[in-house]
């Protein structure tokens, strides 16, 4: 009964953001299934393919695409047979052999992180081998309470067992692994200690099981805190006795565990509140509240400071908020002295990101022709450790690491969106817009 109880808290923790379709995983045609009599002829190209493929570089790159596509597979061959437990197990094996043969390329694979090629290659490895891990416990999970449960679960174990050896494996090609490592040990202990601390708030409130539907849910996500403090602890012994990739490797799986369990309290438990912001404050995009105003070459005089610029701008709480002052028309003599053109407002926002979004808020409102000031701020637990950059039609930063932030400014003269991707890849993580009235 414990093992299942530590084997589901995994698969929930992990199911939490698993793909859901091929495309999730950049496959529009997954081809033969492995359940086919002529799978055979595809696994032939494959090996065509390998033999023809000369360069070390491309030979690890060819192995990521087909393990990519085997996890593709596995997931086709459940949405087209979900009963077949047999046929799914199989192909699971089968992401685990090409899994196996990635781990050996990577491990004969001379160049490092300081070739940009490289430095790309892991980047996108890191990308989808996260991607299977979901994928992969999401099928598990999807057979809890079924006959077949341990059949399922005990492929899945082996195979998430060798995404760790290929993340290893991988790491050692990190320039700076060791100060990797003990950055991804840091993320790690940061998260932990978030998910420790709301289930001890949580289980004050009210009991867990009052608040979902899921009866063992409580079991099951203390199970999966011990089982990502158990790698971190792990990671640790690792990281003393030298093993600076292996230390990466399960202090990464340590914080995924633990934010994807973050991410089910807020999502499934804490719907009436916001990420860190209680239910009745008011949004900064909300049309009744106050714009956020902050100081700059408008002033504020005679100017009500909003709820909403408190949140934004912790440092103002302490400032007086002034009373509106009724203005009366002023009666002027005709003159032939042009008056000064008036600055235009300013206004200021800091804003904070990691993998999954845009806090306090990914919506902001201001008035057309003003100057905006936007702080971009990378948090340092959520995120990759390659960090994340900002794109619109009005700026582009530079990468911006974990911890690190960015500035941009621009005039507001029509409303468009921003997004944060991964530098490298490219890959598209989060959206907000910037709405002007």
């Amino acid at each position: 009964m414990k093992k299942h109880i530590i084997l589901l808290s995994i698969f929930i923790l992990f199911a939490a953001f698993a793909a859901s379709s091929a495309s999730d995983l950049g496959i529009t045609d997954v081809g033969t299934l492995p359940s086919s009599r002529w799978y055979f002829f595809k696994e032939w190209g494959r090996g065509f393919e390998r033999f023809f493929t000369f360069n070390s570089l491309k030979k690890a790159e060819l192995e990521l695409r087909i393990t990519n596509e085997k996890a593709a597979e596995a997931l086709k061959v459940q949405q087209d047979n979900p009963v077949d437990a047999p046929e799914l197990t199989t192909a699971i094996k089968n992401y685990t052999s090409a899994a196996e043969r990635l781990q050996a390329r990577f491990t004969k694979l001379k160049e490092t992180s300081e070739n940009p090629n490289v430095a790309k290659l892991l980047e996108k490895l890191d990308e989808q081998t996260l991607k299977h891990a979901d994928l992969l416990n999401q099928l598990a999970e999807r057979y809890i309470g079924d006959p077949d449960f341990d059949l399922i679960a005990n492929a899945v174990k082996d195979a998430q067992g060798k995404i760790q050896d290929v993340i290893r494996a991988a790491a050692q090609k990190e320039k700076n692994i060791e100060q990797k490592a003990k950055e991804q040990i840091k993320r790690a202990e940061a998260v932990i200690g978030e998910l420790e601390s709301e289930l001890a708030r949580i289980s004050t409130n009210m009991t867990i099981e009052k608040q979902t539907p899921k009866k063992d849910f409580g079991d099951r996500m203390k199970a999966g805190l011990e089982t990502a403090g158990g790698m971190l602890a792990n990671a640790k012994t690792a990281f003393a006795d030298g093993k600076f990739g292996e230390a990466f490797g399960l202090a990464r799986s340590a914080e995924v565990l633990a934010r994807n369990g973050l991410r089910i309290i807020i999502t499934d438990i804490k719907k009436p509140t916001r990420e860190g912001i209680d239910a009745d404050t008011p949004r900064i995009e909300d049309k009744n509240s106050a714009m956020p105003i902050v100081p700059g070459t408008g002033g504020t005089e005679g100017k009500i400071i909003p709820e909403a610029e408190k949140r934004v701008f912790p440092e103002t709480n302490n400032r007086q908020t002034p009373k509106a002052v009724e203005q009366k028309p002023a009666v002027t003599e005709p003159s032939s002295i042009v008056p000064a053109p008036t600055a235009p407002a300013f206004y200021e926002f800091k804003i904070e990101a990691d993998d999954y979004g845009f806090y306090p808020e990914s919506i902001i409102i201001v008035p057309k022709g003003s100057r905006v000031k936007i702080h971009f701020i990378a948090r340092s637990t959520g995120i990759y450790y390659g960090g994340l950059d900002f794109r619109s039609s009005k700026f582009k930063t530079d990468t911006v690491k974990p911890g690190g932030t960015a500035d941009v400014e621009f005039v507001a003269d029509e409303s468009f969106s921003f997004i944060s991707y991964w530098p490298l890849t490219g890959v598209q993580k989060s959206s907000g817009k910037v709405v002007v009235q």
